[in-house]
């Protein structure tokens, strides 16, 4: 099973043309869950390298699982860490293996995988969720996500998602968004 969590640099048409064009690049290619993803990725940033504006990119987290092996290999591209949560509580953070996408011509990345146990929790996010903003300019951030992750990571995942939308929106306390919130979060079985 393939998945890919994105963020694109900007707000309004311009921010959306290039998400759809990074939605295209990516459909375009049909391998997406090949055992090349680094190449596929290549290919995706020359095209957003060559098609968008000099200073429109994307942060990208790529995976793919394997039901069978429990393996999932991924490729961050400049995008906030994975959350892995480890059944017996410890924490890994799934870094950036690349920089963004459509921002330089000249490109690489490398391929990393890490294996999953049951019961272990997955959340890939957006900036937007842990850079939220209170009126005291306080964020949100890592800890405060890590913080409600952990105190829900027995419930379903609907559930949690809940959680942590409600928990963002109380520490905004009720001020507009600054940026999209956009989460994903999975459980090993």
């Amino acid at each position: 099973m393939g998945f890919v969590l994105a963020d694109v640099a900007g707000k309004g048409v311009a921010a959306a043309l290039l998400m759809a064009n990074l939605q295209g690049s990516l459909h375009n290619r049909a391998e997406v869950c090949g055992s090349d993803l680094p190449r596929i990725l290549a290919g995706v940033n020359r095209h957003l390298y060559e098609h968008t504006e000099a200073n429109r990119y994307a942060t990208v987290f790529f995976g793919c699982y394997d039901d069978h092996t429990r393996r999932l290999r991924y490729v961050n591209c400049g995008h906030s860490p994975a959350l892995l949560l480890r059944e017996g509580g410890k924490v890994e953070r799934l870094e950036a293996t690349a920089t963004v996408l459509g921002l330089f011509g000249n490109w690489d990345c490398s391929l990393r995988e890490t294996h999953l146990q049951t019961g272990d929790v997955l959340s890939i996010f957006t900036d937007g969720v842990t850079e939220a903003t209170a009126s005291s300019g306080d964020e949100f951030g890592e800890s405060g996500l890590l913080s409600v992750l952990q105190q829900t990571r027995e419930l379903e995942t609907d559930k949690i998602l809940h959680k942590i939308e409600q928990a963002v929106e109380d520490f905004r306390s009720g001020e507009y968004p600054q940026d999209d919130l956009t989460m994903v979060v999975a459980r090993a079985h």
